[in-house]
């Protein structure tokens, strides 16, 4: 029987760290490094049969999201101008201990941010290959519904939101603003057309009703919690705080292995009370923008345990 290392075999060939067994010749079975599958695309079997059940959106990936450390960087509105110096901080933070890159761009049409997608995936990559540590890249699908129309201009709308097949394959997960999370499961089914793997799937949520909701109705992976703090990005808004991610790590329709991630206002002096409060990581924009700032959130959430493990002690 065929054995692989790693289930993410998603962006098996573009990595230097995911194993695999090949059938040679003469009947031995020897491994190799998956830089060569290029090469050797005639010989390799991907244990598809062995992996499926590690590969489940469910119990398999999200577990990325669902443990204790998470640290997220979301990138700014902009962000897509700037493809080099984008790049080059990807490559800063993550050096420094951000685990997983947030491509967000508001501004930026969908080609656009295809476009940076594919480059952060790169830059990504080659972080991995000099750290032999597993990063990760989410893509904020965003479109403007009320802009497009009748359905038939939506679901357009929503076709060309979808990542290629090539992009797909270098990233982890899709993330949808609260009032898209509807679209999720059909944007999820249709990547399974185009690739192989199972993306994680995450929605951002502001109460308890649409996380429960995110999360039964259409299968997010994880949530995106808060604003849990006040911040610039959206000033005069009143957090919804800590509290939030307390009811929703104890509510009993949300399973605890669904990420929990807190966003707002999160920085180095604060981080504690989301953790204590329930959450398995934190995002940021700015906080988690620079090496200094990553180390010192990086310090926080290291010290803390498993949220779900002091959950069970609630």
């Amino acid at each position: 029987m065929h054995h692989c290392r790693d289930p993410y075999l998603d962006r098996a060939t573009y990595s230097h760290y995911w194993y695999i067994v090949l059938d040679e010749p003469n009947g031995r079975e020897d491994e190799m490094r998956v830089d060569k599958v290029r090469t050797q695309k005639a010989r390799v079997s991907f244990c598809v049969s062995a992996l499926k059940g590690t590969m489940t959106r469910s119990t398999g990936r999200a577990t990325a999201f669902g443990t204790a450390g998470t640290l997220v960087w979301v990138t700014s509105s902009g962000c897509c101008r700037h493809d080099a110096s984008l790049c080059a901080t990807a490559e800063e933070v993550l050096a420094a201990g951000v685990d997983v890159i947030h491509l967000r761009d508001l501004s930026a049409s969908t080609t656009e941010l295809h476009r940076t997608a594919l480059a952060v995936s790169r830059a990504v990559q080659r972080v991995e290959d000099r750290l032999g540590s597993r990063k990760r890249v989410v893509l904020n699908v965003n479109f403007d519904v009320s802009a497009v129309g009748p359905q038939t201009a939506a679901e357009t709308e929503l076709s060309r939101a979808l990542p290629s097949a090539l992009l797909l394959r270098q990233l982890d997960g899709l993330h949808f603003p609260e009032h898209l999370v509807r679209y999720a499961s059909r944007i999820s089914d249709r990547t399974k057309s185009r690739t192989s793997s199972a993306l994680l799937v995450g929605s951002s949520v502001h109460s308890v009703a649409s996380a429960a909701r995110a999360v039964t109705e259409h299968g997010v992976d994880y949530l995106h919690i808060g604003t849990m703090f006040p911040t610039t990005s959206h000033i005069g808004k009143v957090p919804e705080g800590p509290a939030l991610l307390s009811a929703i790590r104890d509510h009993p329709d949300i399973p605890k292995h669904v990420g929990r991630i807190a966003v707002g206002g999160v920085d180095a002096s604060n981080a504690s009370a989301a953790l204590l409060a329930g959450a398995t990581g934190v995002a940021s924009i700015r906080a988690a923008a620079s090496a200094p700032s990553v180390r010192q959130l990086r310090l926080v959430l290291d010290a803390y345990p498993d949220p779900n493990l002091r959950a069970l002690h609630h």
